[in-house]
């Protein structure tokens, strides 16, 4: 089939907008410029005042009323400090986040964070597709909204709020025969959506077609066409604070485990045969002290009966005793810490 138009989608954000008694709240991709041409069309066509919630919005307006062409993102605006001015029914109110994302406007004023609340009597159109491993996110997100009084309509929407931006099968055979490639390789989508992609391409009669994923080489000559010839093991990057790294330089591991298995920190002090410990935790259960209390009695007798042995050997006996009273009695790995300090005894 074929995509629906953005012309069409216009029509519908109007009607949505006209029927709805309060403030509209629309979520939108802060890229989609064409859609929030038809967001402003919508308001002028109902009388309403638009506002933008999100700073990539106001980079993409600005980037689309110089370089937009004949989209008409002229306004009617307001600013974000002047919404108590107006009455609900005069107001949208553009915002980021329909992914459900907990930093962008939409998911900040569902969990109440937000400058703007959701008052009884407001509609939130989301005008955008529901990304697959955001589903648990963006329900988090609709209930907040609902349980703040307003309705929420998404794809099941009575009117035409949303139209895909990627081609359907007719468009994309269309653009193929416009074309006319000698070699075709796709390189969007899961590995399926590339084999239909590429069977398509058979289909129109393209013989040189290739699917490849990441990391695989990608050779092209004139003589054979196009073919993987390698493939590269790839590796996770990680943006964190000034630094970019790998798992392992970064401690993302670490991080994991400490996450899932909380950490503890044991100390102790040895003066002459005696033994002193201190033990501190974080995200541990000690069944409110008691547990680290039979732990220090036990490490206590445990290390001064140790043999004689050097100091490595001694902090890891330490060690290794402390994960394992904590694995028995808790179930959990925890991440232990010991340090071990020896002073000979007073004469």
């Amino acid at each position: 089939g074929r995509t629906r138009s953005e012309g069409e989608v216009g029509r519908g954000l109007t009607a949505a907008i006209k029927e709805a008694p309060g403030r509209v709240f629309i979520g939108l991709f802060s890229s989609n410029l064409y859609r929030l041409h038809s967001v402003l069309a919508a308001a002028r066509a109902t009388g309403r005042k638009v506002c933008l919630l999100g700073r990539s919005l106001h980079r993409y307006l600005q980037v689309g009323s110089e370089w937009g062409g004949n989209l008409d993102l002229s306004g009617p605006f307001v600013s974000e400090g002047a919404l108590s001015q107006h009455e609900d029914h005069e107001l949208i109110l553009v915002c980021t986040g329909t992914q459900g994302e907990g930093r962008a406007a939409l998911g900040r004023i569902a969990r109440g964070n937000h400058k703007v609340g959701v008052h009884d009597g407001d509609t939130l159109l989301l005008s955008a597709r529901a990304i697959p491993g955001n589903l648990v996110e963006i329900h988090e997100m609709i209930d907040g909204f609902t349980r703040g009084g307003a309705h929420v309509y998404s794809r099941d929407a009575p009117w035409p709020i949303h139209a895909s931006g990627h081609a359907a099968r007719d468009e994309l055979e269309d653009v193929i025969r416009w074309i006319r490639p000698k070699i075709f390789v796709p390189v969007h989508g899961t590995r399926t959506f590339l084999e239909d992609h590429a069977d398509l391409a058979e289909d129109t009669g393209i013989e040189s077609v290739t699917v490849f994923e990441s990391g695989d080489i990608l050779h092209v000559d004139k003589q054979r066409g196009a073919r993987v010839v390698d493939h590269v093991e790839l590796e996770r990057c990680f943006y964190d604070g000034t630094h970019v790294g790998n798992r392992d330089t970064l401690g993302v591991r670490q991080r994991v485990d400490l996450s899932e298995q909380g950490a503890v920190a044991v100390s102790v002090a040895m003066v002459g045969d005696k033994a002193h410990v201190h033990l501190d935790s974080r995200g541990v259960w000690t069944d409110g002290g008691q547990l680290f209390e039979r732990l220090g009695a036990e490490l206590t007798t445990y290390v001064e009966a140790l043999p004689a042995m050097d100091h490595a050997a001694m902090q890891e006996e330490i060690r290794l005793f402390t994960r394992r009273y904590m694995k028995r009695n808790t179930g959990k790995k925890a991440q232990v810490m010991a340090a071990l300090f020896q002073q000979a005894a007073a004469s």
